[in-house]
């Protein structure tokens, strides 16, 4: 390990990471990188995501405009996705939006440039932990939040795009598109599978 000391704090090198120790809490976990999806040879490893509940109807979250939020980033091309889907399904008036800065630092996406709408909060790890309090994962996005119950719906935009295609269309504009029709899922969902784990 080397380490050097500059303006911004002190600087440490290790065999596959850079870290920054700054003015941080030292209590709170800063934000765990891309670095820590990657084996030993730095190949990309997904990792899963932790928030996987589901909007349907008849289950625990509902169905309904206005309760759901999307939390997103211009800079995050999974996040891309789940923008899209919300606006050509014609869900902006019934699923507000959030973006984050394009700049992540070391605490991780940051709402600027002011604090988010709901909570007054001004990063997007304050969410996670207001969903779970001890939760100590990455903190990602896109989030798809449920201002009802005050958590995490789902952070998994392969999923969350499915949910906006289905379960709101008796919210949605053009509720006749469907981007997942029945005839061609398995396919759809083969090919984005083949991408999906291997490439960030």
């Amino acid at each position: 390990m080397l380490a050097f000391a500059g303006s911004l704090g002190t600087v440490r090198l290790h065999s596959r990471r850079l870290s920054t120790v700054a003015a941080m809490d030292p209590t709170k976990p800063i934000h765990k990188s891309a670095l820590d999806d990657t084996n030993t040879k730095g190949a990309f490893k997904r990792k899963a995501s932790v928030f996987r509940s589901w909007v349907s109807k008849g289950g625990e979250f509902e169905p309904e405009g206005g309760r759901y939020h999307l939390y997103v980033g211009y800079a995050c091309p999974w996040a891309h996705r789940t923008m899209i889907t919300r606006q050509l399904k014609g869900l902006t008036d019934a699923i507000g939006i959030t973006y984050v800065d394009y700049f992540m630092g070391g605490m991780g996406w940051e709402f600027k440039p002011g604090p988010e709408p709901n909570y007054g909060l001004t990063k997007i790890r304050e969410l996670y932990f207001k969903a779970q309090e001890d939760y100590d994962g990455r903190f990602t996005i896109p989030v798809l939040w449920d201002k009802k119950t005050e958590t995490i719906v789902n952070n998994e935009s392969s999923e969350i795009i499915i949910m906006l295609n289905k379960e709101f269309n008796d919210f949605a504009k053009n509720p006749e598109l469907d981007f997942l029709p029945e005839s061609k899922r398995d396919a759809i969902l083969e090919l984005a599978e083949s991408f999906y784990e291997p490439v960030n």
